[in-house]
């Protein structure tokens, strides 16, 4: 355990108060996976937290405590009882005792305490079902997946994540439930979906019939290196790509694939966005782009002064380039100063 988290705890507890690590962080670390994510979990108030632990630097967002210690994340939130969930945020109330907050949990097997010391406190049998490599829900599963249909998404992600079966009402509940997805943001469920494309499960949502509630489609699933090529053939109602940088690299790559990888084209485009384009066609185009013989404008043997030194019509540049970046790509101009010059008096200046 980081030895900052273990700092904190036992300023918690030396304060008289109870804190335990919960979730994530102490199911991987049962099972011998790395983290550096720590929820803590306590019976102090956030005012009293925000006070003896004011020689960190904090952020106080929806009555979560959160500290970052270079690549380490601790998010610190009071014991709490959650009801009236609207939109999947519910309403709440602190409460003093643990077994409480942990009933308000998604997973047995997320429910599962260490303290400052390690010791392990299993209050709802998360070990058993770890140790069974099974995904559990605590308490009522038709409840908690109303509450919260994200945790159908989640039951899936952990199960490819660690390798762990579902158990099996609540695999007939996630089919049952599966249309409640629809109530989600595509943002949210986007980050869900990408879990599964890193390890190259989509098929496991068609398999609990759930992209139809996703609006996604899985019909002829490719994989890629870049994940954004996967979801040009998965998003076909373009729901799911809604920063500026994707859609303008969405567009890139629609425009060069329906264009051609030609060396004028590699060289316009990039290598970046040409190799996106090149594994669409699964072919590599690496060496393509190294034997190019410019890379850029500034690579053309002659500047843009000397240029306007020649041409008549100075509106002309910008086709001018264009015209010598072509002409020298495709080795019909050699990239010589002098060549370039006759070139353009033939040409530009009659």
């Amino acid at each position: 355990m980081n030895k900052e988290v273990i700092n904190i705890l036992n300023i918690i507890n030396n304060n008289s108060y109870e804190a335990y690590i919960i979730g994530g962080f102490v199911r991987d670390y049962l099972i011998n996976i790395k983290s550096n994510d720590y929820d803590i979990c306590t019976n102090c108030p956030i005012k009293i937290l925000s006070s003896i632990l004011n020689n960190y630097e904090y952020k106080i967002y929806f009555d979560t405590l959160t500290i970052e210690i270079e690549d380490i994340n601790i998010q610190i939130t009071p014991y709490r009882k959650e009801f009236n969930y609207k939109n999947r945020h519910p309403e709440y109330i602190n409460v003093l005792d643990l077994k409480t907050d942990l009933l308000r949990r998604d997973f047995t097997i997320n429910s599962i305490c260490m303290d400052s010391n390690n010791e392990i406190i299993d209050i709802l049998n998360g070990i058993e079902d770890l140790n069974n490599r099974l995904i559990k829900c605590i308490g009522d599963i038709d409840t908690k997946l109303i509450e919260d249909p994200l945790r159908i998404l989640r039951a899936i992600r952990f199960s490819i994540k660690l390798g762990f079966n579902i158990e099996t009402k609540l695999k007939d509940k996630i089919i049952e439930y599966g249309y409640l997805l629809k109530n989600i943001s595509y943002e949210i469920k986007k980050k869900e979906i990408d879990y599964l494309i890193s390890y190259k499960r989509l098929d496991i949502l068609k398999e609990y019939n759930l992209d139809k509630y996703l609006d996604i489609n899985l019909e002829n699933i490719k994989y890629y290196d870049n994940d954004i090529l996967v979801w040009m053939n998965i998003d076909y109602l373009n729901r799911y790509i809604v920063s500026k940088k994707d859609k303008k690299l969405i567009k890139d790559i629609t425009e060069l694939h329906g264009l051609g990888l030609t060396m004028y084209n590699i060289y316009k485009y990039g290598l970046y966005i040409s190799s996106l384009v090149a594994q669409l066609d699964n072919i590599d185009i690496k060496d393509i782009y190294e034997s190019l013989i410019i890379k850029s404008r500034g690579d053309i043997d002659i500047n843009t002064s000397d240029i306007l030194n020649i041409i008549e019509n100075k509106k002309d540049i910008e086709k001018i380039y264009i015209d010598l970046e072509k002409n020298i790509l495709e080795e019909r101009l050699d990239n010589d100063y002098n060549i370039i010059i006759n070139y353009l008096k033939k040409k530009y200046n009659k």
